[in-house]
């Protein structure tokens, strides 16, 4: 394939443009690491990034925008990274691109998530994308308040420019103590080589993440890397078709290791309560193969300070 990566020198602002030329595919990663927008729309910062506050704040709703180079062809996941979304709680905070309902963030108390939502390529446009989070929109008596850290766009798979998830695969499961093990194996072609963090989360009928592990990993340039997970559930949970994601990472050392996400891969299966997987046999999948899945995951990350509170 023939690989151009267009980079911003500026390390305040991140926007990262890794773009395959192909026939099918535009296979492009985009992110803002800063803010960049504001309520009116003028293209001016709020600073409403990187801190929590409610709906009540003067600075609500959270806005920002995600130049995009290339639109794409079959695809596009939205990935948003957020703090302290108390969603088994009660918190629903609502995401949209371009006007268009996206779906919730998910996570937990105190803790940063990762969310990665399906969007209709038709919905994004050839330069800047505007994200909106709309805090708090459940109507109930608790003042919720969320933060945002970056947010990435990724076209027809992702760009894959440092690191190329070749695909993930289920290798079999166990059951013990009424808890499903189900044991993957994600391969990874390291292109530029560095660090690297992957990401397996396991999905259930409904879109939660029932599991999150992570992992960070070196690799020399030109290297494939297998990398183990193996993600649990309750034997009790609902029936239906459960959904392996594996998520690809690049740590950016030009820009504090910011994880810039170059693919996602996934398989699936099907589980019945009480009895388990119906032997899900070996398989793969490959990011580009198939449509990816609207999927909502949250992942606590220690080495990561919780913002500051906004004005309100």
């Amino acid at each position: 394939m023939i690989q151009s990566l267009v980079r911003t020198l500026r390390c305040s602002a991140f926007l990262v443009l890794a773009t395959f030329s192909t026939a099918a595919f535009a296979q492009a990663t985009y992110y803002q690491g800063t803010d960049n927008e504001n309520n009116a729309h003028t293209h001016v910062a709020d600073n409403d990034m990187e801190t929590t506050f409610g709906n009540t704040s003067l600075v609500h709703p959270i806005e920002f925008t995600i130049a995009a180079a290339a639109l794409p062809h079959s695809s596009a996941v939205l990935t948003l990274r957020s703090y302290d979304v108390d969603e088994e709680q009660g918190e629903v905070d609502d995401v949209y691109i371009n006007g268009h309902f996206l779906g919730h963030l998910t996570g937990a108390n105190n803790v940063w998530s990762s969310t990665a939502f399906n969007v209709n390529p038709a919905w994004l446009v050839a330069g800047a994308n505007l994200v909106e989070v709309q805090v708090d929109t459940s109507g109930d008596a608790t003042q919720w308040v969320v933060g945002i850290d970056w947010g990435q766009i990724l076209v027809d798979g992702g760009g894959a420019v440092n690191g190329d998830t070749h695909g993930v695969q289920i290798t079999g499961h166990s059951i013990n103590a009424g808890t499903v093990t189900i044991n993957t194996s994600t391969t990874v072609h390291s292109i530029t080589g560095g660090n690297y963090r992957l990401q397996v989360t396991l999905i259930d009928p409904a879109g939660n993440a029932t599991t999150v592990l992570s992992q960070d990993f070196a690799a020399a340039a030109g290297v494939d890397v297998v990398r183990s997970a193996n993600p649990t559930y309750p034997l009790a949970s609902v029936s239906g078709t459960y959904t392996i994601q594996a998520q690809l990472f690049w740590l950016d050392p030009a820009h504090g290791n910011f994880p810039v996400q170059q693919d996602i891969a996934f398989a699936t299966f099907t589980h019945t309560a009480g009895a388990g997987p119906s032997k899900p046999s070996p398989s793969l999948s490959k990011r580009r193969s198939a449509r990816i899945p609207t999927t909502r995951t949250a992942m606590a990350t220690a080495s990561r300070t919780a913002p500051k509170s906004a004005p309100t």
